[in-house]
């Protein structure tokens, strides 16, 4: 006489993913997995998980740019794609022709490829390597099998430990971030958004794949 729904929990399906914010928990020119995982709790709690979602990796890499230089020594930045930055935001610049533009700087954001900072010699003007620390959002579609909040299905999301991007894979070595019941809005929509800011020193337990 109540809700009939299938046993077990359904696999995880897609995860999409993209870094945001000026300073974050993932450092610069760092890779990065996730992964993510449906469950829920019966009647007598017993914990219920399906098969994780393939693994995402995401690298944030260094930001290739030009700079040049005016009076004051106002230092002009132009980066190759968007930078996504903020003006306060705190980057680490590196690899530049004259070592006056290189260190840690504040900076004013003038465009969506262009920002400044001032330094304390004139610079002059070349190539430079911008490295700024992320958070990140991810995105995943929710199976057709979870379509309604009866029982309270959650999803926990798990985290790699971040290598140097000059690596060639991750290690499998995912860490909870956090687990979250599923709202109706966004079993209705197919779909759930979080942000991942959550320190490494942070990290829960393995994932039970791992």
């Amino acid at each position: 006489n109540a809700a009939i729904y299938a046993s077990g929990a359904p696999q995880a399906l897609d995860l999409r993913g993209n870094f945001y914010g000026n300073s974050g928990v993932i450092g610069s020119a760092k890779l990065v997995g996730w992964r993510i995982i449906y469950g829920r709790r019966d009647a007598n709690d017993n914990l219920i998980l399906g098969a994780p979602s393939e693994v995402i990796v995401l690298d944030n890499s260094l930001m290739s740019a030009t700079y040049t230089s005016a009076g004051s020594f106002t230092v002009t930045v132009t980066t190759t794609n968007p930078h996504g930055l903020t003006t306060g935001a705190v980057v680490t610049t590196s690899g530049a022709t004259d070592v006056d533009a290189n260190g840690s700087f504040t900076t004013t954001v003038t465009g969506a490829t262009t920002f400044t900072y001032t330094t304390v010699g004139d610079p002059g003007s070349g190539s430079i390597s911008v490295a700024v620390s992320r958070n990140t959002r991810l995105e995943a579609s929710i199976p057709s099998e979870i379509n309604s909040t009866t029982p309270s299905w959650f999803f926990q999301i798990y985290r790699s430990s971040q290598v140097s991007d000059v690596s060639t894979s991750i290690f499998s070595d995912f860490k909870l971030i956090d687990e979250r019941t599923l709202t109706s809005a966004e079993i209705s929509a197919g779909v759930f958004f979080y942000n991942d800011d959550v320190d490494d020193v942070l990290l829960g337990e393995e994932l039970y794949t791992n």
